[in-house]
């Protein structure tokens, strides 16, 4: 289940056996996300926060979406949990999982 407002886009593709998804979330800092699975299902979740609001500001356009997400990827086997690791950076976060 998603939560409304944002969903950040991903990837999800494998080779030699292994798994990745890639998961565009530019804005967030590594504090600000967690990874957990379950089964076959990959949950990614955090929040992207505006970190340079001022009260005093008037907008003419917001168009970024600062809110909660959460996304639960469903893969088509069971996840070995000591295989998933990941990497942040640039605003891309990779991680790579294993069948169990």
């Amino acid at each position: 289940m998603s939560i409304p407002g944002w969903e950040p886009p991903a990837d999800i593709f494998h080779s030699g056996g292994k798994w990745f998804v890639k998961m565009e979330l530019a804005g967030i800092y590594p504090d600000d996300f967690s990874i957990a699975h379950s089964g076959n299902k990959l949950l990614i979740h955090g929040r992207r926060k505006d970190r340079i609001h001022n009260k005093n500001l008037l907008y003419h356009s917001m168009e970024i979406i600062y809110s909660r997400f959460e996304r639960v990827i469903e893969l088509p086997f069971v996840i070995d949990g000591s295989s998933l690791c990941w990497v942040y950076r640039d605003g891309m976060l990779l991680i790579k999982l294993e069948q169990a």
